[in-house]
């Protein structure tokens, strides 16, 4: 079973003047994003080769891990090693509740791809994302619009793409870029990223750019279903059955030109996103607002950071949420019980689809 490791084999040593860029690449650059760029030297100019950068990152690894084998499968492949990197830009901020990070990768003298990072590991990146159930724009999503607007000060072809809340953001800049920027963008690739609310759905831009907009989700897609969307969505096959593991991109099986896709989704993708559909058509902004921002306060108690920090204080995590439930005033605590019993309701109404369908 391939995945992008097997693909830069594959295609590795093809420039992308022999064999044109397409939406792997896309991936793997997407995942590329993540990397540590504060730390790599050649980088800290503004602009270097990504081999050099992914070399020197590499060289930093002290375990034995995907990312590692990612940045030396880089760092040695020509059909990447020689692309040029420069914007990289790096925002974090707990007050405003932002997270966000971007860099500029140049395919050839005519064309550009803007990687946008997705969610890191930190609550204030996870807060974020949960904000877009109620608000619009989050402030990452302000950032990438800025971002994208500086990048086409330079001449030439547009790609945008990301993987999680990236991918997000890449659809969210194409679709609120000046309408000469959008007309530069050839493509827009979304990597199992969430969707949107109404009012961005029913905008001239992402009209516009829909034609565009390719998004791909894993078979059992959680992450990628949240929110809605109107673009086509192409399912590509996972090698792991667990949903959320389905959302690492290292397990998504690739041919030499392209995704092993699937004619649909699980059943169990479905019913999630059926259920949460129907749960958030029932619950107003302010409710959703109350909701998360009530949850986030109290595991703000733990002083934890990041989600593995979470995770190893996670009876704290309990404690401090219980702790908060008794405390809630009148009005919190009838939002919270509403929106609970709403959930459950839509998992009861979506229960027999789901067993049927399971046979």
């Amino acid at each position: 079973m391939a995945n992008l490791f097997d693909y830069l084999a594959w295609r590795g040593d093809l420039p992308l003047s022999a064999v044109g860029f397409n939406e792997v690449d896309g991936m793997i650059l997407a995942r590329f994003a993540y990397a540590d760029f504060e730390n790599a030297e050649p980088l800290q100019n503004g602009e270097a080769s990504l081999g050099k950068v992914a070399q020197a990152l590499a060289e930093k690894q002290t375990e034995e891990t995907e990312d590692a084998a990612l940045l030396r499968a880089l760092a040695q492949s020509e059909r990447f090693r020689l692309l040029r990197l420069s914007a990289y830009e790096n925002r974090f901020d707990a007050e405003s509740q932002t997270q966000f990070s971007a860099v500029t990768v140049r395919l050839t003298e005519k064309l550009s791809y803007l990687a946008f990072r997705g969610t890191d590991t930190t609550l204030v990146g996870w807060k974020e994302n949960f904000n877009m159930a109620f608000l619009c724009p989050v402030p990452s999503q302000r950032e990438a619009a800025d971002y994208l607007a500086r990048a086409a000060r330079k001449k030439g072809g547009l790609i945008l793409g990301g993987h999680s809340k990236g991918g997000n953001l890449a659809v969210y800049a194409a679709a609120m870029c000046k309408p000469s920027v959008r007309e530069r963008i050839e493509a827009v690739y979304n990597y199992d990223g969430p969707g949107f609310e109404a009012s961005v759905l029913h905008s001239e831009g992402y009209q516009q750019i829909l034609p565009r907009v390719h998004t791909f989700v894993p078979q059992s897609s959680i992450v990628g279903m949240l929110l809605e969307h109107e673009e086509k969505i192409t399912v590509v096959h996972s090698t792991r059955a667990n949903g959320i593991q389905q959302h690492d991109v290292c397990s998504w099986e690739v041919l030499p030109q392209g995704f092993l896709c699937m004619e649909e989704r699980t059943s169990s993708s479905r019913f999630i996103d059926a259920t949460v559909s129907a749960w958030l058509a029932e619950i107003d902004y302010a409710q959703r607002k109350c909701v998360i921002d009530t949850l986030y306060e109290a595991l703000e108690q733990t002083n934890a950071q990041t989600l593995q920090e979470l995770s190893e204080r996670r009876f704290a995590a309990l404690k401090a949420v219980l702790s908060t439930a008794r405390h809630f005033d009148e009005e919190t605590k009838n939002a919270v019980t509403r929106t609970l019993r709403l959930l459950m309701r839509s998992v009861q109404k979506e229960l027999p689809t789901l067993r049927r369908k399971n046979g």
